[in-house]
């Protein structure tokens, strides 16, 4: 049967149209069903990927071992078993003599080390001195010193602290966007490699963090009010936390992995849903999310004291000449610099001291945790037999005497003879060889840990002088060098990751501020085209040929009062003059010390003005003199002649 749509051909032929139009629509429906099916089914195969490898790294990781470090370190009063009798009973102590604390504060070193840069190429001596100076910049205004803070302390216990970089692209200020970013971390919260002990060379580690469900949705754009908290214990410590905390926060997992390619790459989730899938993450993209390889100049870029760079540049051939048309002149193009993109973790694993085949270091809390448990012990065994020691009382078996208990006391009442024969005896305790043993263990854990009481600031009858006391803090200081080193060497890939930050994000000039001779300031600007080389082909890269280094002050110096003490030996042995020694202590903020140096150097002006004037008078003596002198000898010389004429 055939119909006519309106009477006519053409009303047949708008019907077929119109069917094909309504079939072609569904098909891309369909079509669209079927890519967002095996798009779903490829993001789900990714994150079980994934998972599986997080769970495989987390079993080979024990977070339980860090709670007990932290436990420890806060004085908790859990004492360990007996390694040949373990069903013995375990007994809380009463008493906490907390040697860990004690020792573990003992180090803790506020200074921050600052960064020495030198350049490996000629000519680049200026730009490292601006990379130096801007990150020292950058030191100041960060969060450094508390991030320092809790890592000095970090360290010891877990045998290694984490600091990340990070880039904030939120970050807003008048004339430009985007900041550097540092954080630390707590060991529960990096998950490493299994078997891979170097974080730089691992293919993926994962990173979790506790965040609030609100976050997520406006950080990644995902509701995951239906999920609840995986890890919980990677914000708090065992047996210390309440669960409703955790009602409305979800854990965030991150993978840093490396491509096929080597590139620094990242992946993130929420349970099961994928919150961020960013390869190739340091890489530049436009508003599609496509790769940019090079940036188009728009303007020619000034830099300091470098000759400019053009927007436009000749074309080069492949054998690196320029190309010319058919006027003779050579082609032009709008210049392109290649973006450069970091290839190092965002993330600085500082070490305590190194140990063989383990990702973190030698944790303090393993290496005395024998001496503390056991001084836990003992203590709380001197305790309970002083409070359980009393006195024995004899007196007569009659009914002529009598007792009665106020508090502390015992009244004994009786006739005068009866309470000639009561007689008391004390129970005194044996503890001297417990105090003795406890004593033991201290000194065992100092020594193990290189600790000495001059190091502690303790009374040392060792040290018989001042001198003899500094060689001892030396000496203990040098025992701990490999902690300072590690901490130096943490520094150190630190300012270089901020260094690549930079090169990869600050588009505008960013402002420092320096410190020159006498203290004065010195302003500049960090422009990353500074850093800008040609190579033999004529194409424009970054030049990152610099030598970094944390330098610190180590050992003795480690606060302003020493500091002082060592001006003022300075002075006294006459090593330097009134005007440096008052220089120094208002360096070191000493009250008055401005007005002080101020008058010496008018003390010093007015003697070199003394000087100067003792200097002139003698110097016109001596001059008169010799005039004296010339004068004597030519009277002499012409007496002598007419003497001859006659």
């Amino acid at each position: 049967m055939v119909f006519f749509y309106g009477g006519d051909c053409m009303g047949l032929m708008g019907l077929m149209g119109f069917l094909k139009k309504k079939a072609g629509e569904v098909m891309d429906g369909a079509e669209e069903k079927k890519r967002e099916k095996e798009e779903k089914k490829k993001q789900e195969e990714k994150i079980r990927k994934w998972q599986d490898k997080f769970e495989t790294a987390l079993g080979n990781y024990d977070t339980a071992l860090m709670d007990d470090r932290e436990l420890m370190y806060l004085g908790k009063r859990n004492t360990d078993p007996d390694i040949n009798n373990p069903s013995r009973d375990r007994k809380k102590a009463n008493n906490v003599i907390n040697i860990i604390y004690e020792f573990i504060e003992s180090q803790i070193d506020t200074t921050i080390p600052n960064p020495t840069v030198e350049s490996k190429r000629k000519d680049f001596e200026k730009q490292a001195q601006i990379i130096e100076d801007s990150i020292k910049n950058d030191l100041k205004e960060s969060d450094i010193y508390r991030i320092n803070d809790e890592n000095e302390r970090t360290t010891p216990i877990q045998g290694f602290s984490i600091i990340t970089v990070n880039w904030n692209p939120d970050y807003k200020h008048h004339l430009y966007r985007g900041e550097v970013e540092i954080e630390n971390r707590h060991p529960k919260t990096l998950i490493p490699q299994p078997g891979v002990h170097d974080i730089q060379k691992m293919d993926y580690f994962f990173i979790l963090s506790s965040e609030s469900k609100g976050y997520v949705k406006k950080r990644y754009g995902k509701d995951v009010e239906t999920e609840s908290e995986e890890y919980p214990g990677i914000n708090s410590l065992e047996g210390q936390d309440n669960p409703d905390n955790h009602n409305n926060k979800v854990t965030i997992i991150t993978a840093w992995y490396r491509d096929e390619d080597g590139d620094v790459s990242k992946y993130t989730w929420c349970a099961d849903v994928e919150l961020e899938d960013l390869p190739k993450y340091f890489y530049r993209r436009d508003s599609q999310g496509n790769i940019m390889e090079y940036e188009t100049l728009d303007r020619d870029i000034i830099r300091n004291e470098l000759e400019p760079i053009p927007a436009m540049s000749p074309v080069i051939d492949d054998m690196g000449q320029p190309i010319f048309d058919e006027l003779g002149q050579p082609m032009l193009e709008p210049t392109r610099i290649r973006y450069f993109v970091p290839n190092i973790y965002p993330v600085v694993i500082r070490r305590n001291v190194p140990i063989a085949f383990n990702f973190g270091g030698q944790s303090d809390v393993d290496v005395i945790r024998d001496q503390a448990d056991a001084i836990k012990k003992v203590v709380t065994r001197i305790e309970k037999k002083i409070l359980d020691s009393g006195a024995i009382i004899k007196m007569p078996n009659d009914d002529n005497v009598s007792m009665t208990t106020q508090g502390l006391y015992t009244i004994i009442k009786g006739e005068r003879q009866d309470l000639s024969l009561i007689d008391m005896k004390e129970l005194q305790p044996s503890i001297q060889q417990d105090i003795v043993f406890a004593q033991d263990q201290y000194k065992a854990a100092q020594n193990t840990l290189g600790i000495t009481d001059s190091f502690q600031g303790k009374p040392d009858p060792t040290a018989q002088s001042g001198v003899a006391k500094q060689i001892q803090v030396q000496q203990a200081t040098g025992r701990m060098q490999s902690k300072l080193f590690n901490k130096k060497r943490a520094f150190k890939e630190l300012f270089e990751i901020i260094f690549e930050f930079k090169l990869a994000f600050y588009d505008e000039l960013r402002p420092y501020m320096a410190r020159g001779n006498n203290n004065a300031p010195i302003y500049g600007e960090f422009n990353k085209y500074d850093f800008l080389m040609k190579d033999e082909a004529g194409e424009w890269y970054y030049n990152t040929d610099f030598i970094f280094s944390a330098d610190a002050g180590d050992g003795l110096p480690r606060d302003k009062v020493w500091l002082m003490e060592q001006a003022r030996a300075d002075a006294s042995a006459n090593l330097m003059d009134k005007v440096d020694y008052w220089t120094i202590m208002e360096k070191l903020g000493f009250p008055g010390a401005s007005e002080i140096k101020d008058k010496a150097i008018l003390e010093q002006q007015q003697l070199q003005l003394q000087q100067q004037q003792l200097q002139a008078q003698q110097l016109q003596a001596q001059q008169l003199q010799a005039q004296q002198l010339q004068a004597q000898q030519a009277q002499a010389q012409q007496l002598q002649q007419i003497q001859q004429q006659l």
